[in-house]
């Protein structure tokens, strides 16, 4: 018999996780029927309540040349934003969908960290032998960069 009511706090909980273990079986099969490599955009944040998280959004084409692109995860990040921390927790999301070698561009905002990220992908993926190169696989969010130069003009202080 089906409920369409849950009968306690915990039955919401269970029902996310299901179809989120749902969603990720079907995704990770989908992944495992491309052949071209999947691209990620990755961004860390923190909320007004001072908590960091880390998001890990994919990108790709599907066997119809059809762009595609779903949220992987978005995690709570605990610790340091440096490069190597954001590596870790990039590779925790993507590891259950088993697309490790697909590992194609990543676009990122423009902060250091994320160069530091990228190499700790790359020294990764160098140790099972796939060959990255983190500056030809960065690009950078054009938003990003135009906020910043938009910035930079409405409040410069010096010429």
């Amino acid at each position: 018999m089906s409920r369409t009511l849950p009968n306690s706090a915990n039955t919401i909980k269970y029902w996310i996780l299901q179809r989120y273990r749902s969603g990720q079986k079907e995704l990770t099969q989908a992944f495992a029927r491309i052949e071209m490599k999947i691209h990620f955009t990755f961004v860390l944040w923190s909320s007004p309540n001072h908590r960091s998280f880390l998001g890990v959004v994919a990108h790709w084409l599907d066997s119809n040349q059809n762009l595609k692109s779903t949220v992987l995860g978005i995690r709570r990040f605990p610790g340091p934003h440096t490069g190597e921390n954001p590596a870790k927790h990039f590779w925790d999301i993507i590891t259950p969908y088993n697309i490790e070698l697909k590992i194609g561009y990543f676009t990122l905002d423009n902060v250091s960290n994320n160069d530091t990220a990228l190499q700790h992908i790359s020294s990764s993926l160098t140790a099972i032998n796939i060959p990255f190169n983190p500056i030809h696989r960065r690009l950078r969010r054009s938003r990003h960069t135009l906020n910043l130069v938009v910035k930079a003009f409405l409040w410069v202080e010096d010429c």
